[in-house]
């Protein structure tokens, strides 16, 4: 290039020209313009640099999710394979020990022991839909609801300090009427077994000890206790809420 002064030619990066002496300002900006090129690189290199390493980072981390989440579902699947085999394990050998659990079956009836008898068929596997044990079906079904209305009666009348009022007030409820409501519904019910003496028998057992706790527990007459299996899922409501009245002076203690 030449010397915007003199004439000469001047190289371009030389930053003054060599026959006059005075600054060679194209050499000077081409030397900024060159700086601010390396910057610009260097800011560039350093963020492709950070978003490689975050992406790779993520990608580490999406991989060991993944994993995780692999192995929990494998572990999912061995566990339910597990308790599949367990399960059909107790199922067989309740079959085959039919005559020796039927007669503990009928002990638990007869004592009124309704929810050691649900408790019972749990824990032993018994499928009451085989023909050894088919008999106690309509029995079973109601002896496992009667069996959480006992506990959750047990839970409000003995407040845990995490349990809230509201929370055993409604749990009862709900046990009750689920109670009352399998009780009335007849289109479900196996009619042969559900109108055999066994079955009605341990009906009008469970309805008595009901009534008992209503009395004992929650302040009903005896009269408001035997009512309430008539009464609709909203009067059962306040009249098992208003009962419940009685006991939360105990949640507000504890």
């Amino acid at each position: 290039m030449k010397c915007p002064h003199c004439g000469g030619e001047v190289p371009l990066e030389s930053l003054t020209c060599p026959y006059c002496g005075r600054p060679n300002e194209a050499a000077r900006q081409h030397a900024r313009d060159m700086l601010h090129y390396q910057a610009d690189y260097e800011q560039t290199k350093t963020e492709v640099t950070r978003k490689a390493r975050r992406i790779s980072s993520l990608t580490v981390k999406i991989a060991v999710i993944a994993l995780l989440l692999v192995g929990i579902l494998a572990s999912l699947i061995v566990a339910g394979e597990s308790y599949s085999i367990v399960w059909e394990g107790q199922r067989k050998e309740a079959e085959r020990r039919a005559d020796e659990y039927r007669p503990i079956l009928d002990d638990y009836l007869e004592e009124h022991q309704y929810a050691e008898f649900a408790a019972f068929v749990q824990a032993k596997g018994i499928s009451v839909y085989k023909d050894s044990y088919e008999e106690y079906s309509e029995i079973y079904y109601l002896c496992s609801l009667y069996r959480y209305v006992e506990l959750y009666m047990m839970d409000l009348v003995t407040p845990d300090r995490y349990a809230s009022y509201d929370r055993a007030v409604k749990n009862v409820t709900e046990q009750i009427q689920d109670f009352y409501e399998r009780l009335h519904e007849g289109s479900s019910w196996n009619e042969e077994y559900r109108e055999a003496e066994k079955t009605q028998e341990a009906i009008a057992g469970m309805r008595e000890n009901l009534q008992a706790l209503y009395v004992a527990y929650l302040g009903m007459t005896p009269e408001e206790a035997a009512s309430l299996e008539t009464l609709s899922r909203a009067q059962q409501a306040v009249a098992i809420e208003e009962g419940c009245e009685n006991l939360r002076e105990a949640y507000d203690e504890k």
